[in-house]
């Protein structure tokens, strides 16, 4: 509310009226809070990473459970759905639950409808180092479950790692055909025509070798919820990491875009997967694998 006077004439606010009139305005009151919902989470088939979101509330900490097979009550927003649910065939959809100030809502959510609903997997056009002949399979879509990738000759036979080198005499032949890129996953191929000369305008011979080895050292393993490593050699360099489980499956690809001299990355794991982890490292002219003991 505002008080305020005036000599204007009765429902104006401007010109003389002769006599002082008081005038009370209502401005607008506050909204109260509206209550707390759970919305859809954010999911990755791929990865597993899920994200509880929320919409309402009163602005004090809110607690998350979704069990059992991703998270019992915690305030972190942030979690993963552990592999057996990614992979089930019969998965049963999941209550989450939020609850803040002793009130609690709840929203059910079915994980395999929302990754069968995903879109159909799709090749793009790759990411290409026309001067070291680093090659990545770029694709949208999919499952989620591993892709397999060809190129062949001249790049790769099937494999599931996405970061390949394309041969010398591929890179150097003024004839060289375009080629086509192949993925397949759970029976399905899809295929795309990759022209390696228009890609680069003309042929690029290879730069030489790095004279520097590259070197990758894990600090701290075996390791449980951070994987931290250090990666040196590198110095100046574009550096790519990936970083799967041994069946292919992605839990992280990064981009350094320059790197330093001891670059430290951080990566967080998820702790319900134990076993073996891979990092690949690539830079413009060394490739190096390194698989990691997670408790």
């Amino acid at each position: 509310m505002v008080t305020g006077s005036t000599e204007s004439m009765a429902g104006e606010l401007s010109n003389n009226h002769g006599n002082g009139d008081l005038w009370i305005a209502r401005l607008g009151a506050a909204l109260p809070n509206q209550p707390i919902s759970l919305l859809a989470p954010t999911y990755n088939c791929e990865t597993g990473a899920f994200h509880f979101n929320t919409s309402g509330g009163d602005g004090s900490p809110i607690e998350f459970r979704a069990a059992p097979g991703i998270t019992g009550w915690t305030t972190n927003p942030d979690q993963f759905v552990d592999k057996e649910s990614r992979t089930a065939n019969d998965v049963k959809p999941f209550t989450l639950e939020a609850r803040q100030n002793g009130i609690t809502v709840t929203y059910n959510w079915d994980l395999r409808a929302h990754c069968l609903t995903q879109l159909p997997l799709k090749l793009l056009a790759p990411t290409y180092n026309c001067q070291s002949g680093a090659f990545h399979f770029n694709t949208s879509g999919g499952d989620g479950s591993p892709i397999e990738f060809r190129a062949a000759p001249g790049i790769t036979g099937w494999t599931t790692n996405p970061d390949q080198f394309v041969d010398k005499e591929s890179r150097t032949a003024n004839d060289v055909k375009p080629f086509t890129l192949e993925a397949r996953q759970n029976g399905i191929t899809v295929t795309y025509n990759w022209d390696l000369k228009a890609a680069c305008g003309r042929v690029r011979l290879g730069v030489p070798e790095s004279k520097t080895e590259l070197i990758l050292t894990v600090l701290g393993n075996p390791v449980q919820e951070h994987l931290n490593v250090l990666i040196q050699g590198a110095d100046d360099q574009t550096v790519q990491l990936r970083l799967s489980d041994l069946q292919g499956r992605l839990i992280e690809n990064r981009r350094i875009e320059r790197a330093g001299k001891d670059e430290i990355q951080r990566f967080q794991v998820n702790q319900s997967q134990s076993g073996i982890l891979l990092l690949q490292v690539t830079t413009p002219t060394q490739r190096k694998s390194l698989k990691i003991i997670q408790k």
